[in-house]
């Protein structure tokens, strides 16, 4: 590891505090001013260090009722005639806060002792997701490598299955990262904030043991994407130290970087509750609308645009620094004279982040330098973001960019219905006033995969993508106006198959087979290995020479 000397000259701990030498890259350094970003936390005492799950999940439940009590009780204070005049709102406002309460206290005894034994499941295995496909693995990411590096030439939305299943990849081996490694990092950190703020010397060696824990913690997602001839480096902690995060894969060979957020683990409580504050928040200054507040805080100041916070950075610009800077570096080392092609994906919770990062982008395109150029995102098992404003805007934009949100989902995952929402009744969002706990609405384009014979739901033009680019003042055959009026590309790859094959319904993790269960199905189809079996079993519907394979 090269040597991370420094000079420390500022004595004010808010300020950016490190004068970077020129041995530091500038992927370290912008990493550790998102470091210091994070809001000081009140570290325990060693004697309560074994009870720190328990500690921080019962801390964390205790805020979320604080907000849901402070988010109705300001609702109905200005909006004190809703009972008579919005009945049914009313009703289910009560009832779904009072179910996520329900679900969240015995949620938080279970994984508090889940995190207290060092229960671990691994939602990326390789010998695992082999099982679940007829071909191999290693042919499925040469084809998506080799697309990801592709020049951006058609104008046309184009969905590539072996793309959709590499990205899956890169989505869920963020998983992998060792967070206990990273507040190891934090906390050396808030110790060397403590020397400066006392003016008291700090040895090189404190900054080294920073690096040191910064590189465990990697080590276990590099493992896996080295020998995909695949580099990666976490960017940011999105605010916290205690799970969601977001990082860069990236080949300077191919010339890409993919931002890959990571989603929800099954036993971390902070990460769950994300997901349920679910009252929205103005997201105009950022984005368009009201938006999901508990996503929105991820990455966007939780207070307004003109607050010290945003003047210092928020973890969306931090990002964005990094996406430029890696760029650079990428068309500095290759000299090609093509831009960096930037993905972006996520899986759960990190499907709904990359949303809302690629909203940012749409709305404010010149926040990629001119060494990237935007590609699409491919998001899995996306939460509802937004409401019908936000629906709106972000589709008013959407529909004029050349740039795709493929929203992936699978049959009887629970995710895509939450939070409540009216994303099979588009048509409703005009009837619906601004407070409505339904007024949620899905954006991007939804491929639906199903784990039963059945073809995927999605937009005609992924399986005929020719059909949109007709010219209407040019001669067609008889055959050329069928194909653009017919939903169903006229070839046999795309009739109904019988693909029943067990392999699509194998276990991949310890306790698995209970989730088989009525009712738990739903949770088990989230889980990222249940994504790759049901888009592998409708390789089938997809042509071997369509482009959306090629």
């Amino acid at each position: 590891m090269a040597n991370k000397s420094s000079v420390l000259n500022e004595k004010d701990p808010s300020a950016r505090i490190f004068n970077m030498s020129d041995a530091i890259s500038i992927d370290d350094q912008l990493y550790i001013n998102d470091l210091f970003s994070i809001p000081k936390e009140g570290y325990l005492p060693e004697s309560l260090k074994e009870f720190e799950p328990f500690i921080d999940s019962t801390k964390t439940f205790c805020v979320y009722l604080r907000d849901v009590y402070l988010h109705i009780v300001l609702m109905f204070v200005t909006n004190w005639t809703m009972p008579l005049t919005q009945p049914l709102n009313f009703l289910l406002i009560i009832l779904i806060y009072l179910t996520s309460i329900l679900f969240l206290l015995p949620a938080t005894l279970f994984l508090s002792i889940a995190n207290y034994i060092g229960m671990n499941f691994k939602l990326y295995d390789e010998a695992g997701w082999q099982k679940l496909t007829t071909e191999r693995l290693s042919k499925i990411r040469e084809r998506g490598i080799a697309a990801l590096g592709k020049p951006h030439t058609s104008q046309l939305p184009n969905f590539n299955l072996d793309l959709a299943e590499t990205l899956l990849f890169l989505s869920s081996i963020v998983y992998l990262r060792e967070e206990t490694e990273v507040r190891k990092a934090v906390t050396n950190l808030s110790q060397i904030r403590n020397k400066i703020s006392k003016q008291e010397q700090v040895e090189v060696g404190d900054l080294e043991n920073v690096f040191q824990a910064l590189e465990n913690a990697d080590d276990g997602v590099r493992k896996v994407v080295n020998d995909w001839n695949i580099q990666f480096k976490s960017v940011s902690e999105l605010s916290t130290s205690k799970g969601v995060y977001a990082g860069l894969f990236w080949s300077v060979k191919q010339n890409f970087i993919v931002v890959s957020f990571k989603g929800t683990s099954p036993t971390n409580f902070l990460e769950l509750v994300v997901n349920f504050t679910f009252q929205r928040k103005d997201g105009r200054s950022f984005l368009f609308g009201g938006v999901h507040e508990g996503f929105y805080n991820c990455l966007f100041p939780k207070d307004n645009a003109g607050s010290l916070l945003s003047k210092k950075g928020y973890p969306h610009m931090r990002i964005m620094e990094a996406i430029n800077a890696k760029a650079k570096e990428i068309r500095v080392k290759n000299k090609k004279t093509e831009p960096v092609n930037i993905w972006i994906t996520g899986h759960s919770l990190g499907a709904s982040l990359a949303t809302l990062f690629y909203s940012r982008l749409l709305k404010a395109p010149g926040a990629l330098s001119d060494d990237c150029v935007l590609r699409d995102v491919y998001s899995f098992a996306a939460l509802a973001v937004g409401d019908s404003n936000f629906s709106s805007e972000f589709s008013s934009l959407y529909n004029g960019s050349n740039t795709t949100l493929w929203r992936i989902i699978s049959e009887l995952d629970i995710a895509p219905h939450l939070p409540p929402n009216n994303g099979h009744f588009r048509f409703l969002r005009q009837y619906l006033t601004e407070n409505d706990i339904l007024n949620y609405f899905h954006v991007g384009d939804t491929v639906k995969f199903y784990h039963r014979n059945k073809k995927p739901s999605c937009d005609p033009s992924i399986f005929n993508p020719s059909a949109k680019s007709r010219k209407i003042d040019q001669v067609l055959t008889w055959n050329d106006w069928k194909t653009m009026f017919n939903d169903e590309q006229q070839s046999l790859t795309n009739q109904p198959v019988n693909n029943n094959s067990p392999i699509y319904n194998q276990t991949v993790l310890p306790y698995e087979g209970i989730l088989k269960l009525p009712v738990l199905t739903m949770l088990r189809n989230h889980i990222p290995h249940r994504y790759f079996a049901a888009m592998e079993k409708s390789r089938p519907y997809f042509s071997s020479n369509s482009p959306s394979t090629s």
